[in-house]
């Protein structure tokens, strides 16, 4: 309820459309609580990026939600109100006009790679009857996995989320995973590297192509090529499935934001 609220509060300040929610709060409200599941990572910690044209315009949506109840904590970034804390990202071409903001009076440089397309790609979603706009699965792993490029000793807990994010995918109640697949081949179960990056392709056809039947047996061909019996033979070759699963997403990011 804190969470919520704090969510409830930052929208009222800044407003949906200025707004996108990332990090660990995405998978876990489109995983784990659309899909009754557990063993992702809770956390009352919220990030999210707010689009400021400078510095004071985002000093200034900081006094307000003060103002409000939120409490400045450290660093600069993150804001607290009771038991939530909010790291509030701001993001605009003028503040990082090469794709790194800095921020002022800390020796501190964060990417904003990714930070456009999540705007351009957010959704709203309904959370206790706010809603919240927040970037996808998918968009939120590839956010993940440039925040851990970009600070690996800081951000490990992301790769936590990344490996969530791919056991989960698409797991009931929309068992998309095993369109392409049986549960078992072999009376081996699939494994979720091998259904994941399947799912991506014809994903990916589907929106490209507009075509269901074209895009199933497009994926029927990338399950099927002998070049994937490599990666299921030998575990040093799981970096080439796990590589396109990670390529296709991001196909599949670009198309929708397109």
């Amino acid at each position: 309820p804190t969470v919520l609220e704090a969510i409830r509060l930052l929208i009222q300040v800044v407003g949906s459309d200025r707004l996108v929610i990332v990090g660990a709060m995405v998978p876990m409200v489109l995983i784990d609580f659309h899909q009754g599941l557990g063993g992702g990572r809770v956390t009352r910690d919220v990030d999210a990026v707010v689009l400021a044209a400078s510095w004071e315009e985002f000093r200034a949506i900081k006094a307000r939600l003060i103002a409000l109840g939120f409490r400045q904590g450290t660093p600069q970034h993150r804001l607290q109100y009771d038991t939530a804390e909010i790291d509030l990202i701001p993001y605009s071409k003028a503040l990082a006009p090469a794709g790194r903001l800095e921020w002022p009076g800390e020796d501190r440089v964060m990417t904003t790679l990714g930070f456009e397309e999540a705007f351009e790609c957010a959704r709203l979603n309904d959370i206790g009857g706010i809603s919240v706009p927040m970037v996808s699965v998918a968009g939120s792993v590839l956010l993940k996995l440039v925040a851990y490029n970009d600070r690996p000793r800081e951000r490990a807990r992301d790769l936590v989320d990344v490996v969530h994010c791919f056991n989960h995918y698409a797991e009931a109640p929309d068992a998309r995973r095993f369109d392409v697949a049986e549960v078992e081949v072999d009376g081996n179960p699939v494994r979720y590297e091998d259904a994941g990056a399947c799912l991506l392709v014809f994903s990916w056809l589907a929106r490209l192509l507009a075509d269901r039947r074209a895009a199933l047996a497009g994926a029927l061909l990338f399950a099927l090529h002998p070049l994937q019996v490599e990666s299921v033979c030998w575990i040093s070759e799981l970096r080439g499935l796990l590589a396109a699963a990670l390529g296709f997403a991001a196909l599949l990011q670009h198309e929708r934001g397109r």
